[in-house]
């Protein structure tokens, strides 16, 4: 556990490989409702076969969690409504972004070797970082989330979003996150869908390989600039990743496992 400049934050370091002497990207890890960054950097461990030369972290959020306990909420769902939770989730992603530029600092980067992965609601601030980060991470990837963002939040630089959502996920409901691929793309993102039948609110082995696919590929592509006239980025099929097994009890977690059951509204 190491101390950002903000909050803690759960680390797991780099590089793995002999052949590099230093990281070649930046990997931040968003967790869910109630969760934490050491409750969620099992996740990052899970993903570094695949990425063995990039620095994965895993920040607390900024609220304590409401419902007690150890647990940290990027913004209260209790307070939040339908008209609100746009302001709630941009005011998250404006107070991280310079805590990401203080890591990619720390860790000898620059704003083009960043990656961000968000469960639930650090889905939905990932969504917004994808859009308002100049230049954009090399690959987002947005895990049972929805979309909330004010009109003026948009982007000219095509930042790569990769949507994932489980078909049976009563907490937040599918339909969310076919909603947020739909506005994504409208503000300007390169948005990849991809649905899980018969899973929940959570991980499994489908959704680690996909979303490593997706991070490796964003190795692979030219460095974003920050530059609105740059054109999108290219990215490879890169190699297909291992999932660690063992990472996952019974093939199976759910995160954020304090999130209230009721589901959200249908629309956002």
């Amino acid at each position: 556990m190491v101390m950002g400049p903000t909050w803690p934050t759960a680390t797991v370091g780099a590089p793995q490989s002999k052949r590099a002497e230093k990281p070649t990207a930046l990997l931040v890890l968003l967790h869910g409702y109630g969760d934490s960054g050491r409750g969620f950097i099992d996740i990052g461990e899970a993903l570094q076969s695949a990425l063995p030369d990039v620095v994965i972290v895993a920040p607390d959020a900024l609220q304590p969690f409401e419902g007690g306990g150890d647990g940290r909420q990027w913004y209260s769902i209790r307070k939040a409504t339908d008209e609100t939770r746009a302001h709630h989730i941009a005011v998250a992603a404006e107070a991280l972004t310079p805590w990401i530029k203080t890591q990619l600092v720390r860790w000898g980067l620059t704003p083009g070797d960043l990656m961000v992965l968000g469960f639930s609601q650090g889905a939905m601030v990932a969504n917004t970082l994808a859009l308002t980060l100049d230049p954009p991470p090399r690959a987002t990837v947005s895990v049972g989330g929805l979309f909330a963002a004010p009109p003026s939040v948009r982007s000219s630089k095509r930042p790569k979003v990769l949507v994932l959502h489980g078909e049976a996920d009563l907490r937040v409901p599918t339909a969310l996150g076919g909603a947020a691929a739909r506005e994504l793309r409208a503000r300007g993102a390169d948005v990849e869908l991809t649905t899980f039948p018969g899973l929940g609110h959570g991980f499994d082995p489908r959704v680690l390989a996909a979303a490593s696919k997706a991070l490796v590929s964003g190795l692979s592509s030219p460095a974003p600039t920050s530059s609105p006239s740059s054109s999108p980025s290219s990215a490879g099929a890169g190699p297909s990743p291992k999932v660690p097994s063992a990472a996952w009890k019974a093939g199976l977690r759910t995160l954020d496992k304090t999130h209230p059951a009721t589901p959200l509204p249908a629309t956002p």
